[in-house]
C-alpha cells in the first residue's frame, strides 16, 4: 500500500503539471518503502537525490508555466517552491553527515506536496482555465 496517497482530488487539469506531481508521489512512496525495508545508506542517498531532481525539474515547469500565463501569484508559489528545495537539500546533506533518513522525512514531503497542491498548484490551475480566451 502507497504512503503517499494519490487522488482524484489532487488533479489540476494540466496534464503535465499532473503527472510530474504522481512522479513525485512515487518518488516519496519508493523513498518510504527503501526506508522500511532497511536498505543502505548509499540506496537511500540515491533515493533523496531522485526526490531532489523530481522537484526541481517539477518546480522548473511549474514556474515556466505561470511565467507564459503571466499569473499574478507566481511570487509566492515561487517563494514556495525555494523553500521546500532547500528543505531537500537540507535532508539530503544531514543524511550524507550520518542522520537517519526516518518515515517522518516521507511524511513531510507527502504532507508538503499534498498541501501544496490542493492550495496553490489549484489556484494556478484555476486561473489557468479563467484565462482560456472566448
Amino acid at each position: 500500500m502507497p504512503f503517499a496517497t494519490w487522488t482524484d482530488d489532487l488533479l489540476t487539469g494540466i496534464d503535465l503539471v499532473d503527472a510530474q506531481h504522481m512522479a513525485l508521489f512515487e518518488a516519496v512512496n519508493t523513498l518510504a518503502q527503501a526506508i522500511q525495508d532497511g536498505i543502505s545508506d548509499g540506496q537511500l542517498q540515491e533515493q533523496l537525490a531522485l526526490i531532489a531532481q523530481r522537484t526541481i525539474f517539477h518546480f522548473h515547469t511549474e514556474e515556466e508555466l505561470m511565467k507564459s500565463d503571466q499569473y499574478p501569484g507566481r511570487t509566492l508559489h515561487g517563494a514556495e517552491h525555494l523553500d521546500l528545495i532547500l528543505k531537500v537539500r537540507e535532508i539530503q546533506y544531514q543524511s550524507a553527515k550520518g542522520q537517519s533518513v526516518t518515515m517522518e522525512i516521507t511524511r513531510f514531503l507527502a504532507e508538503w506536496f499534498g498541501r501544496h497542491i490542493v492550495s496553490l498548484d489549484m489556484d494556478y490551475a484555476t486561473y489557468t482555465r479563467s484565462e482560456v480566451p472566448a
